[in-house]
């Protein structure tokens, strides 16, 4: 099929055209180097290199060698306006003390014995006391 084609693309051509097409051909030809072979490219940076190797130990294992501490302590940045004594009256013995008020009295679901239990841990209609939770 595409002999038909280059022959009917040879016929439509001048003669003028043809001796153009050959000498340029003849050009192109001498122009052609041989290809070569891709040089091997050396291998890729550590940044860029994602293969593994082992290492020397492949056969067992390697002792672990303990090395010198680098790490100091600097301390932290403090804040120069930072004054301690602002904050020396809130403490755990400002806070205000519990108060029994929030303690209702409740009645087991399994025992049926009466225990006392804060009302915020009320929910259900079926409460148990802490003999029969677990």
């Amino acid at each position: 099929m595409s002999e038909d084609i280059l022959q009917t693309l040879l016929s439509t051509l001048t003669k003028e055209q043809k001796e153009q097409l050959v000498a340029k051909l003849i050009t192109d030809v001498g122009n052609l180097q041989p290809e070569q072979e891709p040089e091997p490219t050396t291998k890729p940076s550590k940044a860029n290199d994602f293969s593994t190797s082992w290492g020397k130990n492949i056969e067992g294992k390697a002792p672990v060698k303990a090395k010198s501490n680098t790490w100091s302590d600097t301390g932290e940045s403090r804040d120069p306006d930072f004054d301690p004594a602002k904050y020396e009256s809130i403490g755990r013995a400002t806070r205000p003390q519990a108060s029994r008020t929030n303690i209702v009295k409740k009645t087991c679901s399994v025992c049926n014995k009466e225990f006392e239990i804060a009302s915020s841990l009320v929910y259900g209609e079926f409460i148990r006391c802490n003999r029969c939770t677990g």
